[in-house]
């Protein structure tokens, strides 16, 4: 998907989710939406199924260039007194 679509509909979903908000304020007690937002999740999920994999990649990819910049090479033997 183009990065364009992939944003248009994210600011779909905020505007949707913006206008329902909205609404509810209007019509629902303050005292239940606190109660509401105050309860404990239900699952914590940290990272979703499909996101792991990127996640993983991204970690062993810092840790490479990490270990590179930091590593003994093998040609800077030479010592300055």
């Amino acid at each position: 998907m183009k990065l364009k679509t992939i944003r248009r509909g994210y600011q779909r979903e905020a505007f949707v989710t913006i206008v329902l908000a909205q609404i509810v304020v209007r019509f629902v007690p303050s005292a239940r939406i606190f109660s509401w937002v105050n309860r404990p999740p239900r699952r914590i999920n940290r990272f979703a199924g499909d996101q792991i994999g990127w996640v993983l990649w991204e970690r062993r990819r810092e840790a490479l260039v990490e270990r590179s910049l930091f590593a003994p090479r093998a040609g800077n033997t030479r010592h300055v007194a």
